[in-house]
């Protein structure tokens, strides 16, 4: 799977726990791995709850893989039994405390993504899963 250690990663950041003030990429206290090639950083925050609802394109089994992936770690590190579902129409909005995995043939790389959060949602855009 190509976002699991991205995935590892994912419930530290999101939920504003982790402290450390290490500068890894242009002086960002952000730790991702992979690193990305820019992070830009901004205000706020997402905060993971047991209410939040992960999002995957309708019949695509790599990116509910990837979506059960990070469920089954969220439930082990916080209880939270998230629930997967898919979508059917094309993306347009975020709903609140959402996280959505997201296709894009504008990502050159494979193994590219793009890494969105915002205090409502997460969204997580790669060309393949």
């Amino acid at each position: 799977m190509r976002f699991a250690f991205l995935l590892l990663l994912l419930p530290l950041l999101v939920s504003g726990q982790q402290k450390n003030t290490a500068p890894t990429l242009a002086g960002s206290t952000i730790q991702i791995i992979p690193q990305p090639v820019s992070i830009l950083a901004q205000s706020g925050k997402f905060v993971l709850n047991a209410n939040t609802l992960v999002y995957t394109p309708d019949g695509q089994a790599d990116w509910a893989m990837a979506a059960a992936y990070l469920t089954g770690l969220v439930r082990g590190s916080t209880g939270y039994n998230l629930v997967n579902q898919s979508f059917k129409q094309k993306f347009v909005a975020a709903k609140n405390n959402t996280i959505y995995f997201l296709p894009d043939d504008q990502i050159s790389s494979a193994e590219g993504y793009v890494l969105e959060v915002k205090p409502g949602a997460i969204l997580v855009r790669a060309r393949t899963a």
